[in-house]
C-alpha cells in the first residue's frame, strides 16, 4: 500500500490522505473544514461523515442512504435509512433489526443467559449461533443445518416429494416423509418404521424388536422391549415428562433446560441434564455418575471409587455391557444372552419359542417350556456324577407345583384356598396353616451321648 498528501485543487480547504494498493484499487479521506470525512473509494462508492456521526453513504450502483447516530457515542447504536425505504437498526449491543422496501424483515437478538445469538426473518427462518461456534440454520419448509463446534454437520433437506431427509454428523439417516410416517436408520444398522394409526396416534417397529406407541396429542408413548417389558412416557401439565421403568424406577425432566431427576426403586435419587447430543447425565449423593444415550443405547457408570461399567450397542442389535470386575454380559434383542466371566468361563441363555434354555458354566443345563395354558415346566440336566433336582412343573390355574428329585422321587405342593401349602412326598405330608403352624413337622433332638434323634408328628 503506498500513502499519497493529496494537492488537489481544493487542498487549499481540506486535509486529504490517499491509500493506493497494488491491485490498482485505492481509498481516499478527505477532511473539510467543518469536520465532516469523506471517504470516496475506486469502486465508486462514497461515505460522509459529520461531526454529529451523522452519515452520507453512496454505493458502487449510485443508490443513496442516510445514517444517524443513537446515543452521544458510536456504542449507542444506529438507524440507517435508504432510498429505497429499507431500514437498519443497530442497537450497538449486538441486537439489530432490517425491514427492506418489500416487507421483509429479520432481528437479531442475543440471550443473556447462554450467550446464543438468534436471528429471526419475516419468512418463518431462524439462525442460532452459539459461544462455542455452533450454529443452527432452521427455514420455514423444515429444512435445516446444524454444525457443531468441532466442525460436523446435522443436515435436513426436502426431496421432490416433500420429504424431509436427515443426516446426521454420526451417520444417522432418517426420513420424514409427507404422510407423517416416518423412517430411520442408525450407524450399527438398527432401523425402525413409523406409521400413522387411524387414530392419528403414532406406531414404530424398531428391528431389535422394540416398539413404541405414542398418543395423537403426543402426551402419552409407551416403549416394549422384545420380553413384554414396558416404561411408559408422560409429559404432564407443566411440561416436563415423567418416564416410567418396569423396574420401578421413575425420570422426570424439563426438556426446555435438559434438566431434571432418576428415582431408582430403592429410592436413590440422580440429578440428570441432557447435553446437545441427547446424551443424559445423572449423578447421585454418592457421587455415581451415569452416562446413557438413548438413541445409541451406549451407558457409562462410575462409581465415585473410580470403578466404571459400560454398555454399547452392537452391529446386530444386541447390548453389550462390561461389569466393574471384568463381566461381560451380551444380550440379544430377543432377549438371548452370554455372560462371560474375568476367567473366561461362559454361560448362555437362549430364548426359544415357548421359553428359554440356559447353559452354565458347571456344564448343567436348564430348560424352561411354557405351555398355552400357563404351565411352566423347569428341567436340569447335569453332568456325570452331579445330581439335583430333575425338573419342577408349576401350574398357577390350580396351584399346585411338581418337583421331581433326582433320585426319581416325586413332592407335590399344593395351595389352598385358604392359604394353607400342603407338601406330600413318598412317605409325608406336611401342611403349613398361617394361623396354626405346622402339621406334620420334622424335630430333630440331640442327645448328651451325641446321637441324633428325629420326630415325625402324624
Amino acid at each position: 500500500m503506498v500513502l499519497h498528501g493529496d494537492t488537489g485543487p481544493d487542498s487549499s480547504n481540506c486535509t486529504a490522505l490517499r491509500s493506493l494498493w497494488a491491485d490498482g484499487t485505492w481509498k481516499s479521506v478527505r477532511v473539510r473544514p467543518d469536520g465532516t470525512i469523506v471517504e470516496s473509494h475506486s469502486d465508486g462508492s462514497r461515505t460522509a461523515i459529520q461531526p454529529d456521526g451523522t452519515r452520507a453513504h453512496t454505493n458502487s450502483f449510485g443508490q443513496t442512504s442516510s445514517s444517524v447516530q443513537l446515543g452521544d457515542d458510536e456504542d449507542g447504536g444506529s438507524v440507517t435509512t435508504c432510498e429505497d425505504g429499507s431500514e437498519y437498526l443497530d442497537y450497538g449491543d449486538g441486537r439489530r433489526t432490517w425491514r427492506d422496501a418489500s416487507g421483509f424483515t429479520f432481528e437479531v437478538t442475543i440471550d443473556q443467559s447462554s450467550g446464543d445469538r438468534i436471528t429471526s426473518a419475516s419468512d418463518g427462518s431462524r439462525r442460532v449461533e452459539r459461544p462455542d461456534g455452533s450454529r443452527r440454520v432452521e427455514r420455514p419448509d423444515g429444512s435445516f443445518e446444524h454444525q457443531y463446534s468441532d466442525g460436523s454437520v446435522d443436515t435436513g433437506t426436502i426431496d421432490e416429494g416433500g420429504n424431509l431427509v436427515i443426516r446426521s454428523a454420526d451417520g444417522t439417516t432418517a426420513v420424514a416423509y409427507a404422510d407423517g410416517s416416518e423412517s430411520w436408520t442408525d450407524p450399527w444398522g438398527l432401523n425402525s418404521q413409523t406409521v400413522v394409526a387411524e387414530d392419528d396416534g403414532r406406531y414404530t417397529a424398531f428391528s431389535d424388536g422394540w416398539t413404541e406407541s405414542e398418543s395423537a396429542d403426543g402426551q402419552t408413548m409407551i416403549r416394549t422391549s422384545p420380553t413384554g417389558a414396558t416404561e411408559t412416557r408422560t409429559t404432564l401439565a407443566d411440561g416436563t415428562v415423567q418416564v416410567d421403568y418396569p423396574g420401578g424406577g421413575a425420570a422426570r425432566f424439563d426438556p426446555t433446560t435438559g434438566e431434571g431427576s432418576y428415582t431408582e426403586a430403592n429410592g436413590s435419587v440422580f440429578l440428570l441434564r441432557r447435553l446437545d447430543d441427547g446424551t443424559i447425565v445423572g449423578t447421585d449423593s454418592r457421587g455415581r455418575v451415569i452416562e446413557h444415550n438413548p438413541m445409541t443405547g451406549a451407558t457409562r457408570m462410575a462409581g465415585a471409587d473410580g470403578t466404571s461399567q459400560t454398555t454399547t450397542r452392537l452391529e446386530d442389535g444386541s447390548f453389550r455391557a462390561v461389569l466393574v470386575d471384568g463381566t461381560e454380559i451380551v444380550t440379544a434383542p430377543n432377549g438371548s444372552q452370554v455372560v462371560t466371566g474375568p476367567d473366561g468361563s461362559s454361560a448362555k441363555t437362549t430364548v426359544t419359542g415357548d421359553g428359554w434354555v440356559a447353559r452354565r458354566e458347571d456344564g448343567t443345563t436348564v430348560t424352561s417350556s411354557t405351555a398355552g395354558d400357563g404351565t411352566t415346566r423347569v428341567a436340569y440336566d447335569y453332568m456325570a456324577g452331579v445330581g439335583g433336582i430333575s425338573s419342577i412343573a408349576r401350574s398357577p390355574g390350580d396351584g399346585t407345583m411338581q418337583v421331581v428329585l433326582g433320585s426319581g422321587d416325586t413332592m407335590g405342593i399344593s395351595v389352598a384356598e385358604d392359604g394353607s401349602i400342603t407338601v406330600a412326598g413318598p412317605d409325608f405330608e406336611r401342611t403349613f396353616d398361617p394361623g396354626s403352624g405346622i402339621v406334620g413337622r420334622v424335630q430333630t433332638a440331640l442327645s448328651d451321648d451325641g446321637s441324633t434323634t428325629v420326630f415325625t408328628e402324624s
